[in-house]
């Protein structure tokens, strides 16, 4: 039993008492700056395949959203992390704030539909009242659940301006809501996904068309399986050089994207909606070009470019420019958001900053086995993860290579073998809830 004793000086010479108020967490301060402006809109604009370092928001060496990221009013959180490096888990993650072995929703194709298992947040917000619209450009979606419950689900056009298109009628929907009812809307533009065909207008500007290894106008070439093949026989000068290229032509097609955000943005002013409402900006994973250890796009991997996504907040009075140092999972997303704003809760809500978030790619083989491949955890300053199949541990300081990331021992890192040990009781877990699971002793 702990007794906490107070001491006092003597009468004649009385210590002067400091007296300290408690300093809150990053995490703590923007949730009561949010809440005080007693909104009750949300907007989520969640583009697939969208790396958080070729934004401004993170230091990106383009300037690719010129316009809407130069309104003030933004406020960016510096650690957000998806729960898996490909769409449908990482979206299930959102819609149910549950990690991927919790949702069940794990891998899909045309003849196994993947089903999300749990409650999902359009329901529960759809059972209480607001109105609920769900734009997606996506058409892999319809293989799942996930389209269902929503007042209002559109597929957009494909390519190249499904973000555009998809604003656009989202915007529309929102003219048909009685004015003052809430509203949820999600949208998931295919912008940043290959193939990259950015507007006519933005192509060129920073990237040389006439040097990657396929045509860009050419709406039927299979852009991944060129630039792989392009990869494999190049030396390291000519795929750093191929890589940079890439790069460049990824960034101009998230220029048509700044369009779609500022259009939003503009819509929301000019509907009377903006001073209630709070945007969302984010993504389901990242993407690789090319890094250690990581061939060219994404699922696989739960490396750092895969599964660190950008997450921003926007609303005209919002004065929090960073939140840093607090490590959040794309699952605490809504639970947070529907804090601020006063939904119903679906879950329990986070309360601060995670220790760790975890991360993991599966892969199904048939109706009977799926594979869990790739499963780490993420933490503030370093990363655990481990490849269930071989065995192999590969640990991240991500403070000293926070892109790159050069894997070493966990032992050489603070914290590491610790984040081993609670990686090892995850997979535990996992394999708890999901026997048929496997994954080789590490």
């Amino acid at each position: 039993m702990w007794f906490l004793f107070a001491c006092t000086a003597p009468e004649t010479q009385k210590a002067p008492v400091e007296s300290r108020e408690v300093e809150s967490s990053p995490f703590q301060s923007f949730s009561e700056e949010i809440a005080s402006l007693k909104l009750q809109n949300v907007v989520v604009v969640q583009p697939d395949t969208l790396r958080a370092d070729r934004l401004p928001f993170y230091g990106s060496p383009h300037d690719t959203l010129p316009e809407s990221a130069s309104l003030p009013g933004w406020a960016v959180w510096g650690d957000a992390i998806s729960s898996s490096s490909w769409t449908f888990p990482s979206v299930a993650s959102l819609l149910t704030s549950a990690d991927v072995h919790q949702h069940g929703l794990m891998d899909v194709s045309q003849t196994m539909p993947g089903i999300v298992e749990l409650p999902m947040w359009q329901r529960n917000l759809g059972g209480a009242r607001i109105h609920t619209g769900y734009f997606n450009g996506n058409s892999g979606i319809l293989l799942t659940n996930m389209q269902e419950g929503w007042e209002r689900a559109e597929m957009g056009e494909e390519y190249p301006d499904n973000a555009v298109s998809g604003v656009a009628a989202a915007l529309t929907w929102l003219d048909q809501i009685p004015k003052g009812e809430p509203f949820f809307v999600l949208l998931q533009p295919m912008d940043s996904h290959a193939p990259w065909h950015p507007f006519p207008e933005y192509l060129g500007q920073w990237s040389d068309p006439e040097s990657l290894p396929f045509s860009v106008e050419d709406s039927e070439t299979d852009q991944k399986v060129l630039l792989q093949e392009a990869a494999d026989v190049a030396d390291v000068e000519e795929e750093a050089a191929l890589r940079e290229n890439m790069l460049s032509l990824y960034d101009e097609e998230i220029l048509g994207m700044d369009r779609a955000i500022l259009n939003l943005l503009q819509g929301l002013e000019a509907r009377g909606l903006a001073q209630n409402t709070l945007v969302v900006f984010t993504a389901d994973h990242g993407e690789g070009f090319f890094e250690k250890r990581s061939t060219f796009g994404h699922g696989g991997s739960v490396r750092q470019e895969l599964v660190q996504i950008p997450l921003a907040f926007y609303h005209p009075s919002l004065t929090t420019k960073t939140i840093e140092g607090c490590p959040i999972g794309n699952m605490d997303l809504l639970p947070m958001v529907g804090t601020w704003v006063g939904w119903p809760e679906l879950v329990p809500h986070p309360e601060d900053c995670r220790t760790e978030v975890p991360v993991s790619f599966y892969r199904r083989e048939n109706e009977q086995g799926t594979l869990l491949e790739k499963v780490g955890l993420v933490a503030r300053d370093i990363r655990v993860e481990v490849d269930c199949q071989t065995g192999e541990i590969l640990a991240y300081d991500r403070i000293d290579d926070p892109t790159a990331l050069n894997s070493v021992a966990p032992a050489a890192l603070k914290g590491g073998p610790e984040l081993l040990d609670s990686l090892r009781a995850h997979v535990a877990e996992i394999q708890a809830r999901r026997p048929e699971i496997a994954c080789v002793t590490f």
